[in-house]
């Protein structure tokens, strides 16, 4: 989740900052009580904000991590019923950009490309995902030729058995 740092006035009138506020999951108002009276901030996430996390669809758990740099993002992916320290059966590294997730997954000698598009759906961070293997024949991300558009995940709040592997994944 996302920090937000907000300054408050307090009864006195003096103003001081006011404590770092974890932002709720999908962003939007938060109510905090300093001292007294209670004070209503807005704080806003961005959808990297959310990025980071467990998620499970149709291939199982992704785990993802975004980097420092609030752009590259690694992930490993396995078994929906793994638990912590289970060996992934795939890596992802791609990069995030105006909402949308592009990169590569690696499963053995296998490769290809894969998008997500980061959607809220009732409440919860989704991503629409489509992947493909190299062996399509085209590096056009446009081409229609070879995706398929069933990588779809939802996040989920439990165990991250990928997340060691996440951090450190690497796709060729």
């Amino acid at each position: 989740m996302g920090l937000a740092f907000v300054a408050c006035v307090c009864a006195s009138g003096a103003r001081q900052p006011a404590p770092a506020l974890e932002t709720p999951e999908r962003g939007g108002d938060k109510r905090v009580t300093v001292g007294a009276p209670e004070v209503r901030v807005a704080v806003r996430t961005r959808p990297s904000d959310r990025i980071s996390g467990t998620y499970v669809g149709d291939w199982g758990q992704l785990e993802l991590v975004l980097d420092a740099d609030g752009v590259t993002v690694h992930g490993a992916y396995g078994d929906a019923a793994a638990t912590a320290g289970a060996e992934p059966v795939g890596t992802f590294v791609g990069d995030l950009r105006d909402g949308i997730l592009r990169g590569r997954w690696c499963q053995g000698p296998a490769a290809g490309d894969a998008d997500f598009r980061l959607k809220g759906e009732d409440g919860k961070a989704t991503l629409d995902g489509r992947w493909r293997s190299d062996s399509t024949g085209t590096d056009d991300r446009d081409d229609d030729e070879g995706w398929r558009d069933d990588w779809d995940v939802t996040r989920i709040a439990g165990p991250a058995p990928f997340a060691a592997a996440a951090a450190t994944a690497h796709c060729p």
